[in-house]
């Protein structure tokens, strides 16, 4: 675990460090026994899950705290399905200088299936935390515009850049929130201007304050949105 961010972690005894590490660990090899062996070209993102687990325990005081809490993650990633692996494969065999409508087409199809994060990523997008908090025993629920058919995880699929994108979940409903996931994307960054990236997270964040229990935790909701245009 040298991956992991120390300014994370609360307790900075080692023994808080040495359970949170082995947990982490038996996590991330769960995961990748359930979902790594199925395609051998995906990875699991190691350093991201266990910077975002250690924000979870800076937050709700250990991992274990978690078990039972409904946890809403914002963009938090896509399924890779298989129609999305070939078109990819398509992709790969097209030459881009040769064929450039084809290639766009193919490239069109992935950002309209909400996948084109998750395909050229090599499984980077895919909803990694929550399959993470699964384990931990918590109630993830996944709103993102690619679609996340087959997940064990309550999952919906929304385009967060509209206006009331949420609305249909109830308030006070949720023990945590989190979408920096969604913030970091890089279709996201590509598709869209700052501005409509800053309006909409001005409307995320109002909706989060709905969303959240009065005891509920915002578990990282701002990441980086500056990129230029």
């Amino acid at each position: 675990m040298s991956e992991m961010k120390k300014e994370y972690i609360v307790d900075e005894s080692a023994e808080s460090k040495e359970v949170f590490e082995k947990r982490v660990a038996e996590i991330i090899c769960a995961l990748k026994e359930k979902y790594q062996l199925d395609f051998t070209d995906r990875r699991i993102p190691e350093s991201r899950i266990v910077e975002l687990l250690a924000r979870i325990q800076n937050v709700f005081g250990s991992l274990e705290n978690v078990r039972d809490k409904k946890i809403l993650d914002l963009g938090g990633g896509a399924r890779i399905d298989k129609e999305t692996l070939e078109i990819m494969e398509k992709i790969e065999e097209i030459d881009r200088d040769k064929n450039p409508l084809e290639y766009k087409r193919l490239e069109n199809i992935l950002i309209e299936k909400g996948k084109y994060d998750v395909a050229t990523s090599d499984g980077e997008f895919e909803p990694w935390l929550s399959r993470a908090l699964l384990e931990l025993g918590a109630h993830p629920v996944v709103v993102d515009i690619g679609d996340n058919e087959g997940e064990e995880f309550e999952h919906y699929q929304r385009n967060l850049l509209e206006s009331g994108a949420l609305d249909f979940l109830a308030d006070k409903s949720f023990d945590g929130v989190i979408m920096s996931l969604l913030l970091n994307s890089p279709q996201l960054m590509e598709k869209t201007s700052i501005t409509e990236r800053e309006k909409m997270k001005e409307e995320l964040m109002k909706q989060i304050k709905r969303l959240l229990k009065d005891d509920g935790k915002e578990i990282d909701v701002h990441g980086y949105i500056e990129n230029a245009d």
